[in-house]
């Protein structure tokens, strides 16, 4: 009992942090009806579906759970219904407030569904060592883009670490959907072990609407935009070695926090929806790592971390700063870095406390951009001695900043690539997927 409800908790945070910013969206969107959808979104009622009558946010993600919004570019509003969400350790709903704020669905949200007895290998699904056989005419499941009736390929699976008789039926888009756009799935001609087939009452049909580009990234674009042309200011607080030298100091951002910017925060929204910077506390320090190389013309690497980790990954780039003379600064992926372990761990328990963790990550995605903006600006570190030779010539080329980024800092690095104008070379590595399907399949989680 206690391991079922546990997985069901793990499965509700995974959910949201498919809704959440995670992944990259373009700086613009349309909504369904100016998209040309000839089935344009018309909204749910915010109900448990009755096409499973047995759990009530299945089939997910799923248009039942919205109610029209003309205000939104897609025409609707979620409206999970908080009576429907798993309930944390205290027996109490997951709050599904600011999830209930977006006007659509995660454009990489896996498709869950329960169907009792199913064998995918037998019924043909389309495995992740096959994801063409998802296009295949007889396929028993399809996904289809309504826009254009375009089938749209994907992989699944049964939820693997869920008990006995428990688990899902999971369907992950193996490209990231059209945001603003809705998807129909089909689920149909699936057998069990012994070739016979499922209950009907297991098939069904649904359709959902994946969210804006403004309702998956504006807040984060809006931060952003706040920090202007602006090179914040910054302290140096060490310098160490030789080969290569290390320098470590703070910088400042813009704290749009309800706290001292510290792990626990979530944003203070302004009437229009969008972070406002604390009045309180309108700054934070960010921590920084550099080692410098010895070629000023080489560039300087802003670095990711990954999963859970800190900016002292950084040290281990020595050889390559030495070998090829390149700089490299690092940050901490706020957020997600060591000293938010507390807060997900306690997320873990009380998943109705996401946001703390969703909201702080952006703040860190803002603080990597102006990471990149000190790294590239003439009067950033480059004005400091600690980054300048001993006859005072720079180490930092000016606009010499790109990116690199390893597992998580390959999928957080990829999102503060794509709303940053401070560097125009990134290398993702081992990004792979959003964190929804990243989690599940990390030794760490």
């Amino acid at each position: 009992m206690f391991g079922g409800r546990r997985r069901l908790i793990v499965l509700a945070l995974a959910v949201l942090l498919a809704i959440a910013v995670a992944a990259c969206s373009d700086d613009g969107g349309s909504g369904a009806e100016a998209s040309g959808d000839s089935t344009p979104a018309v909204g749910g009622d915010g109900t448990c579906d009755d096409l499973d009558p047995d759990h009530c946010l299945l089939p997910w993600p799923n248009d039942r759970f919205t109610v029209p919004d003309p205000s939104t570019e897609t025409g609707l509003r979620l409206a999970i219904p908080v009576d429907g969400t798993p309930q944390n350790v205290d027996g109490v709903p997951v709050d599904v407030t600011d999830q209930n704020r977006a006007d659509g669905f995660s454009p990489a949200s896996t498709m869950l569904t329960f169907v009792p007895e199913v064998d995918l290998e037998v019924s043909g699904v389309a495995p992740s060592t096959d994801i063409g056989a998802s296009l295949d005419e007889e396929a028993p499941i399809t996904l289809t883009h309504l826009t254009t009736n375009d089938r749209w390929p994907y992989w699944a699976e049964l939820d693997a670490p869920a008990p006995e008789g428990e688990q899902l039926l999971m369907i992950h888009p193996a490209m990231a959907l059209t945001e603003a756009h809705r998807y129909e799935v089909a689920v149909n001609r699936l057998v069990q072990a012994n070739g016979s087939p499922v209950a009907d009452d297991a098939l069904r049909t649904w359709s959902f609407t994946v969210a804006s580009a403004d309702s998956l990234s504006g807040r984060l674009r809006s931060m952003v935009a706040v920090t202007g042309d602006a090179v914040p200011a910054f302290a140096v607080t060490s310098v160490s070695g030789a080969d290569p030298v290390v320098v470590e100091g703070t910088y400042e951002i813009p704290n749009f926090l309800d706290n001292d910017g510290s792990t626990g925060g979530q944003f203070a929204l302004g009437e229009d929806g969008l972070p406002q910077v604390n009045a309180d506390h309108p700054t934070a320090d960010a921590p920084f790592t550099c080692i410098l190389g010895t070629d000023p013309d080489a560039g300087t690497v802003v670095y990711g971390h990954g999963l859970l980790g800190s900016r002292e990954e950084v040290l281990s780039l020595a050889d390559i700063t030495s070998i090829a003379g390149l700089n490299a600064c690092a940050t901490d992926w706020i957020g997600m870095a060591t000293e938010d372990l507390g807060t997900v761990t306690t997320i873990l328990a009380d998943v109705s406390g996401f946001p703390t963790q969703a909201d702080r990550l952006q703040q860190g995605q803002m603080a990597f951009s102006l990471l990149g903006r000190l790294v590239n600006a003439p009067d950033g570190f480059a004005a400091d001695p600690a980054f300048q030779t001993a006859d005072g010539a720079s180490l930092l080329a000016e606009d010499g900043a790109l990116f690199v980024g390893n597992s998580q800092g390959g999928v957080l690095g990829g999102a503060v690539s794509a709303v940053t104008d401070e560097w125009e070379r990134a290398v993702l590595g081992v990004p792979g997927v959003g964190y929804n399907l990243l989690l599940p399949r990390s030794s760490d989680w």
